[in-house]
Parts: structure tokens; sequence; C-alpha cells
């Protein structure tokens, strides 16, 4: 699983996986689980050092301007890296609402859709869309 995340961090920049990422689930649930057994304090001192070497985010939380974020959101910025991984899968960023790979993405995005149009999409948020 090491090498699948360091591939992961060689294409986008980060370990940062989705827990459920469409391409590969299971790296996402372990790199979910290195953080649980991590904070229980159970993680072997090499294995630490060795996720350590590759800049393993060992907490997601309070990445937005260094304040704390709510779960909302996380739940945003995962489902943001998700898009990404789609536009860099496919070229664009028209999801469609009932995409079978990953359901979720495409009510998220249509979810954006709507607030945008709705004028009820927060400025910071828009601006990271806009910028795909």
């Amino acid at each position: 699983m090491f090498l699948r995340l360091e591939c992961y961090k060689g294409q986008y920049g980060d370990c940062r996986v989705p827990h459920r990422w469409a391409e590969d689930t299971s790296l996402g649930k372990w790199v979910n689980g290195q953080r649980v057994i991590y904070k229980s304090g159970k993680m072997r001192t090499d294995r630490k050092e060795r996720l350590d070497s590759i800049g393993f985010e060992w907490s997601i939380i309070g990445q937005n301007k260094g304040t704390s974020t709510s779960n909302t959101s996380l739940r945003w910025n995962e489902m943001f890296q998700r898009l990404q991984h789609y536009k860099q899968e496919h070229g664009n960023c028209l999801v469609p609402h009932c995409y079978a790979e990953d359901i979720t993405l495409g009510r998220w995005v249509r979810t954006q859709r709507s607030e945008y149009k709705k004028k009820k999409i927060k400025p910071d948020k828009q601006e990271r869309l806009d910028s795909l």
C-alpha cells in the first residue's frame, strides 16, 4: 500500500487520498486507517517515519488558512478533490449526476451548480471551483 501511496503522491502532489476514492478504494481506506492507528498511539515508529518521509499529513483538519475546519468543510474538500481527479481523468468537470463510478460525486457537482445558480455558494468555494 505504501508504494501505491507514493504513486498517488507523485501524480496528485499530496497524500490526501479521499476515503472513498473511486480509482482505488482500498488505498483511501488504508490511508484513513493509518491516521486512526497514529491517533490511537499504536503506530510503530518505523512506519510513522516512513510515512513522514513522503509528507504524509496526519490530520487534514485545520488546513484551511490555519484554522480548524468543520466536518462539512472537510467533506467539501474531499469532494472537491474527487472532482479534481475526475477532471484529470476525463479532461473536464462535466460529471453526470448519475455517474455510476461515483454517484456521490455526481450528486455533489449537481448541488454545487444549483448553489451557484441561486448565488448561495461561498466566494472561496466558487473561486476553487472556477480554478478547475
